[in-house]
């Protein structure tokens, strides 16, 4: 019998990875767990969204508008790998997804 995808991969994959595969419909995002890597893009783009990568119902997303060392180091113990996305202002309006 050949098993080409191990079940529990499939359930255990956060959905949030599949995006980056239409990466030009969304704001810029990284997902990583590089302290470094996220103080650039929090540089860049000076508003950013936190977020889990498995975590649902909007829970523990948080918006940035400064480097803080001590929050995403805690941040990164807590979650392991992370999203990070540019802010969009006109969120505001409404999530369209």
């Amino acid at each position: 019998m050949k098993i080409i995808n191990n079940p529990s991969s499939i359930r255990n994959i956060s959905e949030k990875l599949y995006s980056a595969k239409y990466a030009k419909f969304m704001p810029k995002t990284i997902f990583t767990q590089n302290i470094k890597e996220i103080q650039k893009f929090i540089k860049i783009h000076k508003n950013v969204i936190l977020k889990p990568i498995h975590s649902y119902g909007g829970n523990d997303i948080y918006l940035l508008n400064r480097f803080n060392l001590n929050f995403i180091k805690k941040f990164i113990k807590k979650h392991d790998h992370i999203v990070c996305q540019k802010f969009l202002s006109k969120i505001n309006n409404g999530d369209k997804r």
